[in-house]
């Protein structure tokens, strides 16, 4: 019962969060930033991922270069960071409307990946899209007016443990278009 509450409050949040403008702001901006960094998903994965996925993980907050992606960085992570920690999630996750995880707070190994169904030669890229992350994107992208929630299995990221998901769709301003934004209780 205690734990059936404790969803219910995430998926409340979750779902309040995802109809916020400020909200709507952020994904637009790493997905603008995302897009503006390089040619490929592929090659923005090999620019972003050393760089954020550190062993500093959710303390690290600026990358001092010139590129779009480092300032909305700087913006928003402080933001979702408390957020996180103020709800006690594991992490938030946003992706655009490809799979790609374009935002993680605490940036793990799947940080920068691609969790929809895009073929790719790079293994690493692709590798954890049959993840229950990866279920958790693709509910999102097929109702994206609900917050989903995935069963609880290893979570390779991070380094196995169980996780599970909640998800739900963010709506942008055009109102036929959704991306994703995703948070782990």
């Amino acid at each position: 019962k205690k734990s059936d509450a404790i969803i219910d409050s995430h998926r409340t949040w979750i779902k309040e969060d995802s109809e916020k403008e400020d909200t709507k702001e952020a994904l637009a901006d790493f997905i603008r930033g995302w897009n503006a960094i390089g040619s490929t998903d592929e090659e923005r994965f090999e620019i972003l991922q050393p760089l954020y996925a550190t062993e500093l993980k959710d303390e690290l907050f600026i990358i001092d270069a010139p590129e779009a992606y480092h300032s909305f960085h700087k913006k928003w992570h402080p933001v979702y960071r408390k957020q996180m920690l103020d709800r006690n999630y594991y992490d938030v996750f946003m992706f655009d409307l490809k799979g790609n995880m374009v935002y993680s707070v605490f940036k793990e190994l799947d940080y920068a990946t691609n969790f929809g169904v895009k073929r790719s030669t790079n293994v690493k890229f692709a590798e954890w899209q049959g993840s229950g992350l990866g279920d958790a994107f693709r509910a999102a992208m097929s109702e994206p007016d609900v917050v989903t929630l995935t069963p609880w299995t290893p979570y390779g990221p991070s380094a196995g443990a169980l996780a599970s998901f909640l998800a739900t769709g963010v709506r942008s301003r055009r109102s036929e278009e959704h991306t994703s934004e995703l948070q782990s209780p």
